[in-house]
């Protein structure tokens, strides 16, 4: 009865994952050269990792807002078909 309700990934969310998984993985790496490059934590490495930090950030806020777009999509579906039902009733 649960898988009823749970919903396939468009492509979008498909595109987002790959692109977040390559963010975490091209961002690390970048990262770990630059500390093994300068042997210290420096202000370049502080703001490198926050700002890789936010690009993260930035792309699961995206695919949260893209699931409430689904969710509220399918809702809005429901309710219209229950509404025209309704007014059949009539």
């Amino acid at each position: 009865m649960a898988e009823k309700n749970i919903r396939g990934p468009n492509v979008f969310e498909r595109m987002l994952l790959v692109i977040g998984i390559v963010v975490v993985i091209v961002g690390y790496g970048i990262i770990h050269k630059l500390i093994l490059i300068n042997n210290t934590l420096t202000w370049d490495v502080v703001i490198s990792i926050f700002l890789w930090f936010i690009i993260i950030i930035l792309i699961v806020i995206t695919a949260v807002a893209e699931n409430v777009k689904e969710e509220i999509r399918t809702i809005i579906e429901k309710e219209t078909k229950k509404i025209r039902i309704m007014r059949k009733g009539k």
